[in-house]
């Protein structure tokens, strides 16, 4: 859905006033998408709608460019179905250090079989000192959303275990079994986090 530049920013040419109002309508139509069907175009979207106060022609070429991926991917299908017994499964992972800003980028995919009925994607409000770290913090930062999907569930009367939680990274699951920073590495991130054990 973007080319590798995405994050990359030139702040000149600026956009001209009927042009600004074209590229905020297209910023925030592509995010209405992104939000309830096409997950995969969350990254460039979310990027897009920050620069409609200050946009260039650059950005407006890259939302052109979403557009002719969408229009090239217009066959895909979200199919969904539940497991059964039903249960949350909740796919997270992170980037380390990847942005500009050397900060990092999470997010995660939730479903309740195949499928995913809530996707989400976000840069991590600190700078991580590693990928395990990056993958413990955005673990953290999603792990609420599969808690209020299965308790939603729950309400509506489904009998629904808690929730299931992928993560790749060996040393941020050891965080989360342990509950606890497990070396001077770890001993510096924020005890908010330590909710998910």
């Amino acid at each position: 859905p973007h080319s590798p530049d995405m994050r990359v920013v030139n702040d000149l040419p600026r956009l001209e006033s009927s042009k600004a109002v074209m590229f905020y309508s297209l910023a925030y139509k592509l995010l209405y998408l992104a939000k309830s069907y096409r997950f995969d175009m969350l990254p460039i979207s979310q990027f897009l709608t920050t620069r409609v106060q200050y946009s260039t022609e650059q950005d407006l070429n890259k939302a052109l460019s979403s557009l002719a991926y969408l229009n090239a991917t217009k066959d895909m299908e979200l199919r969904l179905n539940a497991k059964r017994p039903m249960s949350v499964l909740c796919y997270i992972d992170a980037s380390h250090a990847i942005l500009p800003d050397r900060k990092s980028q999470g997010g995660s995919c939730i479903g309740l079989g195949r499928g995913h009925i809530h996707a989400s994607t976000a840069s991590l409000k600190s700078n991580t000192q590693s990928a395990a770290e990056s993958e413990f913090l955005t673990t953290g930062d999603n792990v609420t959303d599969a808690i209020f999907i299965r308790n939603y569930l729950t309400q509506q009367g489904y009998d629904v275990p808690p929730a299931t939680i992928y993560q790749d990274n060996e040393a941020a699951i050891k965080l989360c079994e342990n509950g606890l920073a497990s070396s001077k590495r770890t001993r510096h991130i924020d005890i908010r986090y330590f909710f998910i054990q």
